[in-house]
């Protein structure tokens, strides 16, 4: 199996919990035979809480692309002060596409500021100066790792450029800065709405970590939706 596709020890990784979290951890140790040991994770300060025999998905990050693996939890050490968690992969890593048709439905507040200069110029400023004028406010409607789909009574032209805050604690209970980044107007619709307009806009000027954040975010509502999904199979069958 290629480089590209194994876990190392040293990577780091996100595993990726079933309530909108994505947690930073290390793979420290591979004893082979799928074997490995990570630190447990923490999020918000707090150790996640795992179960053991839970199988959860873990991304690595390569410069081909982001890999996602399932990992199954068969256990627990403590050394000194740190906690560790034994992991058995039970699933070949695939590749996290990147095509648009990867895009997942989500509410949250859009603020737009209408798009001048350099990304550069913008990402030093504030997110309060960036514009002159005070900010469109928009719904989403849906967003991948590459574009993000909003609807509005503003009309929209395609070609505009836009800086964004994503406002993501709308959907996640705890307070979070918002996420800018930066996006063009591609195309326009009308809604089902009398004067609301579906405007679809994609990314541009993205770093790594604005990367990487969107890829972990479209990956946890993938697998909610597969896990509510899976409930309402179960319950009708």
């Amino acid at each position: 199996m290629p480089e590209d596709y194994e876990i190392l020890v040293g990577d780091k990784v996100d595993v990726i919990m079933d309530s909108d979290r994505a947690c930073r951890t290390m793979i420290e140790d591979n004893i082979g035979n799928g074997l490995f040991l990570a630190g447990v994770p923490r999020y918000g300060g707090v150790q996640v809480r795992l179960r053991e025999d839970e199988v959860i998905p873990v991304m690595f990050y390569r410069e081909s692309g982001r890999y996602v693996v399932s990992m199954k939890v068969i256990g627990f050490e403590k050394r000194g002060e740190i906690h560790y968690v034994w992991l058995f992969q039970s699933s070949v890593p695939h590749r996290v596409q990147r095509r648009a048709g990867y895009r997942v439905p989500v509410r949250i507040k859009v603020h737009l500021n209408k798009y001048i200069g350099s990304v550069d110029e913008l990402m030093q400023e504030s997110g309060d100066t960036a514009g002159a004028h005070a900010p469109d406010i928009a719904d989403s409607l849906d967003i991948s790792v590459t574009g993000i789909a909003i609807t509005s009574r503003k009309t929209y032209t395609p070609g505009e450029k836009y800086q964004l805050k994503l406002h993501f604690d709308d959907e996640q209970r705890e307070k979070t800065p918002p996420f800018i980044l930066f996006a063009e107007v591609v195309r326009t619709l009308q809604g089902r709405n009398k004067g609301m307009q579906k405007v679809g806009m994609k990314f541009f000027g993205l770093t790594k970590s604005m990367d990487e954040f969107l890829a972990r975010f479209v990956l946890v509502r993938q697998q909610q939706m597969l896990m509510q999904k899976r409930l309402v199979d179960k319950e009708y069958d």
